[in-house]
């Protein structure tokens, strides 16, 4: 595998940690209070407050692509696909970036009534 690929791959992985966070903490300071993804709603919503159900949909869109893409031309062509598993380090940023975003929103909002 080529190491281009690999370098991309974990500075984009952080990149979308650090950008969710940052993001969903900038947008509570201004008042949005942002939900827990539900699979229930829909995913494209114009509501701020649940925009982070598009972001796990596409979390796990890419996750579960880049798992089959793998396994497909693992299997078939005996090779690894770069892009699958490209995607794959996407899916798994945004799902651990929501998760992050909503420990951290989470925390500071128990601060704020404790005290």
């Amino acid at each position: 595998m080529n190491e281009h690929y690999l370098g991309i791959s974990f500075v984009v992985f952080i990149f979308v940690i650090l950008f969710l966070t940052v993001v969903s903490k900038l947008l509570s300071l201004f008042g949005i209070k942002f939900l827990k993804p539900n699979w229930n709603e829909n995913p494209i919503s114009l509501n701020l407050s649940k925009s982070l159900n598009f972001f796990q949909f596409v979390g796990y869109w890419f996750t579960i692509s880049g798992i089959i893409n793998t396994l497909f031309v693992g299997v078939f062509y005996q090779e690894i696909e770069k892009e699958s598993i490209m995607k794959f380090s996407y899916g798994i940023a945004l799902l651990i970036g929501i998760t992050l975003s909503l420990k951290w929103l989470n925390k500071n909002e128990q601060s704020r009534t404790t005290i």
